[in-house]
């Protein structure tokens, strides 16, 4: 094993943090891509780990091919790769990384040790953050914009810390896919998992809600522009999860026989054809801001449109699970 090399470090004062220029940045440009999954990434392309990219760490995980929704569709409990179906540990489990994991109420001099080594800390909460520099007793997270937010542990719901230290040997390429198929296939069919629903029951459970007539109808502009809202955010993250996992198959396929090559291509057709025919033009479309007016009812022709969209979308998965098995 190796140690790992931390980089440059930049002082201002009681402010330290390390210098990211020329390192690739997941969370950089757009807050479409996963937050823990872009921190991740980030950490793993700083330590010159570049195949094992956000597209990789989203296919791996299972996240790429998760659709989760809380028991209470509309809670605060919004879906996060931790929460319900935890996608962030099997990422973790395969990099070539070893951790010193620190509590929350640990010893967090070890955090600032290992910024003055110019090695970042992974921060795991509702999200992972990825800490990049302290700032007297607050850490910094770098985040898109602003470059870098505060984080004060006293105040945060961080459980723990993970420290990088050494590389290990790298897992068999071919049998980190195959793992990340096998789960790829257990988060679609997984079911009632943690207050959440996982998997293909997610979209009979969406497409329920949305044809509630008592949920929609006759509520004030306020409530629905919160359910559009989050039922535009839902789809759009089914959107870039599918179109992640695309790539994660293309990419990966060439591991394989022809015969398997071809059955992960077919899976990534299905989900680019599903995202950019059905679910943006029948269903985020029609939950867009302009697509009811302030103090208008949303439309039951529209949300039965959007309901059939997700039903195409449970079937693709359905799909997708059978020739998941070919795979594995």
């Amino acid at each position: 094993m190796d140690m790992l090399l931390g980089a440059e470090t930049i002082r201002e004062g009681h402010k330290v943090r390390i210098n990211l220029r020329d390192k690739q940045r997941w969370a950089a440009g757009s807050d479409r891509l996963d937050p823990s999954i872009s921190a991740i990434a980030t950490l793993v392309d700083f330590f010159g780990l570049g195949q094992y990219d956000y597209h990789f760490l989203m296919g791996a995980s299972g996240l790429a091919f998760r659709i989760q929704i809380p028991c209470d569709v509309y809670s605060s409990n919004l879906p996060t790769a931790l929460n319900g179906l935890n996608c962030v540990a099997p990422a973790l489990n395969l990099l070539p990384i070893s951790y010193d994991v620190i509590p929350h109420d640990g010893d967090l001099r070890v955090v600032r040790d290992s910024i003055n080594i110019g090695i970042p800390v992974l921060a795991m909460s509702r999200q992972v953050r990825l800490i990049v520099g302290y700032d007297g007793e607050d850490f910094l997270v770098d985040v898109p914009n602003p470059l870098e937010t505060h984080l004060n542990p006293a105040e945060t719901d961080v459980s723990e810390y993970r420290i990088p230290i050494k590389k290990q040997s790298s897992v068999d390429p071919r049998n980190a896919v195959l793992e990340a198929f096998a789960f790829a296939k257990r988060a679609i069919c997984v079911g009632l998992h943690n207050d959440f629903i996982v998997g293909t029951a997610a979209h009979d459970c969406w497409v329920n809600d949305v044809l509630r007539e008592d949920k929609f109808q006759n509520v004030d502009f306020r409530r629905q522009d919160l359910l559009q809202h989050l039922n535009r955010k839902m789809l759009e993250n089914l959107c870039e999860a599918r179109l992640s996992a695309a790539v994660f198959l293309v990419m990966e396929s060439t591991l394989f026989r022809p015969e398997k090559k071809a059955a992960a291509r077919v899976i990534a057709r299905m989900y680019e054809d599903l995202v950019h025919e059905v679910l943006v033009p029948s269903g985020i479309a029609k939950v867009a801001p302009s697509a009811v007016s302030k103090g208008a009812d949303w439309a039951p022709e529209q949300r039965v449109e959007l309901a059939n969209s997700l039903q195409r979308a449970k079937r693709v998965d359905e799909e997708a699970v059978e020739l998941l098995a070919e795979l594995i």
